[in-house]
């Protein structure tokens, strides 16, 4: 209803003898990737019914009714948020780790009274600093020598409310995008560059510039500055990078295996846009498949590996049982949209031919030939004593 129409209707109801209508309350939410939301509903009391709408992208929808006795809730709450919203008892809206497309209108209503409390969300997060570690693969003939991050501030701001995009290698101005054009540090020439949709840098690990930059040092930090056009704060996604070597061999041994991912850190794992996956590739050379995935807390396991495979809460695979296991694993960490962030680590496994023996009370069985020798130097011993 748009303030014409609200204001004729109250001068109407006025005439007629009926209160004016009540509060109506328009807010507008600024929001980020992962935060939780809670929407109120001052208007509801105990004897009235009130209604949850939204509006936005997804269309017109009902997401709950409020009344003195309980709350329903519409197949669409869950369909658009799965277990990421909730009706509270006292009518308030609450949306856990917010995503982007949760934007849009959402509205308490009473028709009795005609009243209604209107939240607009907008995702901007308001100058926030994001950052996340990634591994870079000491360069060799075995891994690609190139990593890339991704600019997760570029997320929070609208396109047209952007000034520029910068960014810095440990201080050091790296690439600069302003006005569409791209700036590039001609002392830098050869060590990173931008993706078509320039939103992801790479970095060349070969460049004889990044080899100055990790002489000596453990760690090094990228940095994307986002500066607004409307002078709001600028939005930063700091990188820690650290270098790892990124290929190794395992020959399995014991009766269990643990495969450690060193290219995932711990803050990673918790990163809203973040999931992290290991691969297989079969002994034979068989096609590369997804074995696992975590997003966040939740992990799934390939049906097949169930059984043999568990996984730790550092991402670490272990093996219960170490048949038809050899192969090629890699762990890499991707954005959403599957595109890798940082480098991929990669171990070769293979399995030793001998196999744990049978025997269930954990004794080695005999063999045949060792029982005849044992045999002989009982009697030979026994015809030397007599």
């Amino acid at each position: 209803m748009n303030a014409f129409l609200f204001h004729a209707l109250s001068v109407l109801l006025s005439s007629q003898g009926y209160s004016v209508l009540g509060q109506v309350e328009e807010k507008r939410v600024a929001f980020c990737l992962g935060d939780q939301l809670q929407l109120d509903c001052s208007i509801w009391k105990a004897n009235d019914t009130c209604m949850w709408m939204y509006s936005g992208r997804r269309g017109l929808q009902k997401l709950a009714s409020l009344d003195k006795r309980h709350i329903s809730l519409y197949p669409n709450l869950s369909k658009n948020f799965e277990t990421r919203a909730e009706v509270m008892v006292n009518g308030s809206l609450v949306i856990k780790e917010a995503i982007k497309s949760d934007q849009g209108t959402y509205r308490c209503e009473n028709h009795h009274h005609f009243e209604w409390v209107s939240y607009s969300l907008e995702f901007d997060c308001q100058g926030k600093t994001t950052r996340e570690t990634v591994s870079v693969c000491v360069p060799s003939d075995d891994t690609k020598n190139i990593f890339s991050v991704l600019c997760e501030a570029l997320d929070r701001v609208k396109p047209r409310n952007i000034e520029s995009v910068g960014w810095r290698l440990n201080g050091q101005n790296l690439v600069v995008i302003e006005n569409g054009t791209v700036k590039r540090n001609r002392l830098l020439k050869g060590l990173a560059g931008l993706t078509k949709d320039r939103k992801t840098l790479f970095i060349n690990t070969t460049s004889e510039h990044f080899t100055r930059v990790m002489d000596g040092s453990k760690r090094g930090e990228l940095s994307c500055f986002v500066s607004k056009a409307n002078g709001g704060t600028s939005e930063r996604h700091l990188v820690s990078f650290r270098p790892i070597t990124c290929t190794k061999k395992v020959l399995a041994v014991n009766s269990t295996l643990t495969l450690g991912c060193p290219v995932v850190s711990s803050d990673v794992l918790m990163f809203p846009t973040r999931k992290v996956v290991w691969e297989l590739r079969g002994k034979n050379g068989t096609s590369q498949r997804v074995i696992v995935t975590r997003l966040r807390d939740k992990i799934n396991v390939a049906p097949d590996f169930a059984e043999n495979l568990s996984v730790t809460p550092e991402f670490a695979l272990v093996f219960s049982r170490l048949r038809d296991i050899a192969g090629s694993y890699s762990c890499r960490v991707t954005d959403m949209e599957g595109v890798t962030v940082g480098q991929t680590f990669t171990v070769t496994v293979s399995v030793t031919q001998s196999q744990p023996c049978d025997n269930k009370s954990g004794v080695s069985r005999v063999t045949k030939t060792s029982a005849q020798f044992l045999l002989g130097l009982l009697y030979f011993c026994a015809f030397s004593l007599s």
